[in-house]
């Protein structure tokens, strides 16, 4: 159902755009490669798998309208979303749910600052723009911070052989990702504001 949104239902969608519309379409930062500790905007290279593959059709959908935009988010983040439940599921055992060494970048975006882009997108110039947290971190201080959260010393990692075992979608979640949103808050009055490090330490 996933890849049928965004190759099907995107298609549609775009075909069904009246002449001077505009379409902005949601994709996902995961397919770029991993750059560890340098900085992606949107002229990184992807490194696309069968795992993600559909998100190229998606973006193909929303740049052929002519006023198309796509939106490259990060990893969304809320209190009450499953990712969050996840996370803190797993931290109250010890272990830490993010795939992927302690040394890489994880790039979040907090919902309210998400869909402030996407407003934003109905007046920004055609084009392909990321939208992520401000500051994003290393998964190191993810840990760090939600260990204090539940008073333990610290938190497991994922084991290294469960991204092999998980094969293209766990490899393209342990990627170290710095996402940059800086063109999207050039080109719009938008700016991304919450850090969700910020939210582990003050709303868990």
């Amino acid at each position: 159902m996933n890849d049928r949104l965004r190759t099907e239902a995107s298609a549609n969608l775009a075909a069904a755009v009246p002449a001077g519309g505009r379409y902005v379409g949601e994709s996902i930062t995961f397919p770029y490669a991993d750059c560890g500790d340098d900085w992606i905007d949107e002229s990184v290279a992807r490194d696309t798998t069968w795992a993600t593959a559909s998100v190229e059709a998606a973006e193909a959908a929303a740049t052929s309208v002519d006023r198309g935009v796509v939106l490259r988010f990060a990893m969304f983040w809320a209190a009450d979303s499953a990712h969050n439940d996840m996370a803190v599921s797993a931290a109250k055992r010890g272990f830490f749910a993010l795939l992927g060494p302690p040394e890489a970048y994880a790039s979040w975006v907090h919902i309210d600052d998400a869909a402030g882009a996407v407003v934003a997108a109905l007046d920004a110039p055609a084009g392909i723009y990321n939208v992520a947290e401000p500051n994003p971190l290393r998964r190191s201080d993810h840990m760090a911070a939600m260990a204090k959260v539940f008073g333990r010393k610290r938190l497991r990692p994922v084991p290294n052989l469960a991204v092999r075992l998980g094969g293209p979608p766990a490899e393209a979640l342990a990627r170290s990702q710095r996402i940059s949103s800086t063109t999207l808050a050039e080109a719009t009055t938008w700016e991304p504001k919450q850090d969700v490090v910020t939210h582990w330490t003050q709303d868990l």
